[in-house]
């Protein structure tokens, strides 16, 4: 339980970190 929290915390921090690249690369 505590390792996927782990797993889903960094996860949405990539997603956070991602998503001004993406709207970079589509601009």
């Amino acid at each position: 339980m505590l390792s996927f929290n782990l797993v889903s915390l960094e996860f949405l921090l990539w997603l956070q970190h991602s998503k001004p690249m993406r709207n970079r690369a589509m601009k």
